[in-house]
């Protein structure tokens, strides 16, 4: 099944909003409180959100909203956790989630039971801590980015494998910038993220190699997402508050909405009148 349109958080309006491929947009869920990264269940027709203190789901069109994660079921320390990122295995019934303030990244069972610490420290806690991420599920590996906090570590991506076994630090230094969201093209065996600090989306090999420019000369690059199908990289810009499009076959740039609120984590695509054409 496909998820049709394009989904994504609206931060600073404490809601999911989506857009349809006639370029109709609706607000999905409202009244959250400040949602950062969203993933979709498809098989379930579930979409997942962190929204700070919470992981919570609800049906694709916003009904039956649910609180999965919260602080009373979850592993100590337990008073004050940060959810920043949220990504669905669908094919083993669990979810991961980044705990910034925690240091940390739990596990857990799609409706929240059986939560556990599959790994833990390197920034000694704080809000810059662990961000977005994505999974690899041909070779079972979970990665997600990390923020420089005070008091220590540097910007980098990291990866696990799905049991918190093997964390390895992919790409690490001040000089990359700050790697903010992340999207695997796990068919091409490709990642993608964004750059705030240098304005870019940029791409490498799933192992850090061969850095590749994208994008260039954006404001405040968030979420990132990528359609195979019609070859375009989608992202979320916080400052211009609009969500883009690239063709990495045409090389040219759509702005696909305007006038959001701090978009954030952003899943799905639109459909392209180049793909249609063929």
């Amino acid at each position: 099944m496909a998820i049709e349109g394009l989904f994504w958080c609206d931060a600073s309006a404490d809601n999911i909003s989506h857009i349809d491929n006639n370029h109709n947009q609706d607000v999905v869920v409202s009244g959250l409180n400040s949602p950062v990264q969203i993933d979709i269940d498809v098989q379930n027709k579930k979409i997942y959100w962190a929204d700070h203190r919470l992981i919570q789901r609800s049906d694709l069109d916003g009904k039956n909203v649910e609180t999965v994660l919260d602080t009373d079921n979850i592993p100590e320390p337990n008073l004050f956790p940060f959810y920043f990122g949220v990504v669905v295995d669908t094919d083993n019934g669990v979810l991961y989630c980044s705990d910034a303030y925690n240091d940390r990244i739990l596990v857990a069972d799609l409706d929240g039971m059986n939560a556990t610490a599959v790994w833990s420290g390197v920034n000694g806690g704080g809000f810059g801590g662990q961000r977005y991420m994505a999974i690899d599920p041909e070779n079972e590996f979970v990665y997600w980015c990390v923020g420089r906090i005070a008091g220590g570590g540097d910007y980098s991506i990291r990866r696990m494998d799905y049991k918190g076994r093997h964390p390895t630090v992919v790409m690490s230094g001040s000089s990359w910038g700050d790697f903010n969201a992340i999207h695997l093209d796990v068919e091409n065996q490709i990642m993608y993220w964004s750059n705030r600090t240098l304005g870019r989306i940029e791409a490498s090999g799933i192992d850090g190699d061969t850095v590749d420019v994208v994008v260039s000369g954006l404001a405040n690059p968030g979420g990132i997402t990528v359609d195979n199908d019609c070859n375009m990289v989608y992202w979320s810009d916080q400052t211009e508050n609009t969500i883009s499009r690239y063709s990495l076959i045409q090389q040219d740039t759509e702005v696909i909405v305007s006038g959001t609120n701090s978009p954030n984590g952003i899943f799905g695509s639109l459909s392209c009148r180049r793909c249609q054409r063929q």
